[in-house]
């Protein structure tokens, strides 16, 4: 609603409507606030970083435990 429409509504109402409709604005206000939404946009950017960083380790686990596994071998066949 725009400003004017507010002032008329505000106007109709009366004082006991008055209090109650700034109640309702107030809510309304509250509701519309994006503090919400920007933690959820962070909950959401924690989350995809944690996917990254398991799959990284995931990867690098796989890598090192290879390459582990060959120096093994090699160390068995050399006789050390």
């Amino acid at each position: 609603t725009t400003l004017r429409d507010n002032l008329i509504i505000r106007y109709q109402m009366g004082q006991g409507g008055k209090r109650m409709y700034d109640m309702i604005m107030t809510k309304m206000a509250i509701l519309k606030s994006e503090t919400g939404a920007n933690l959820a946009e962070y909950g959401i950017l924690v989350v995809l970083i944690a996917v990254v960083a398991m799959t990284a380790v995931a990867f690098v686990g796989n890598e090192l435990s290879g390459t582990y596994s060959d120096i093994g071998s090699e160390m068995v066949k050399a006789g050390a």
